[in-house]
């Protein structure tokens, strides 16, 4: 694969699978972080740090909370 592409391609490649990717992470936990179920809410706490999203995500902004970093 990379034989037929070239760098700029392959990071704008890379660049793009991250954000629709990013995207897609972000608005199915934000809709698993209101369920009921425990595991439903951890799981949408795992993907919204996967993609380094701490706004909604609590076990994050609870650490630097008490840290005193946020």
């Amino acid at each position: 694969m990379s034989a037929c592409l070239g760098i700029w391609e392959l990071v704008c490649l890379w660049v793009g699978v991250g954000v629709v990717a990013g995207t897609i992470s972000i608005n199915y936990s934000y809709e698993m972080i209101h369920q009921k179920p425990r595991v439903e809410r951890w799981i949408a706490d795992i993907l919204l740090a996967m993609v380094l999203y701490a706004y909604f995500c609590r076990g994050i902004t609870a650490i630097l909370a008490r840290c005193e970093i946020w």
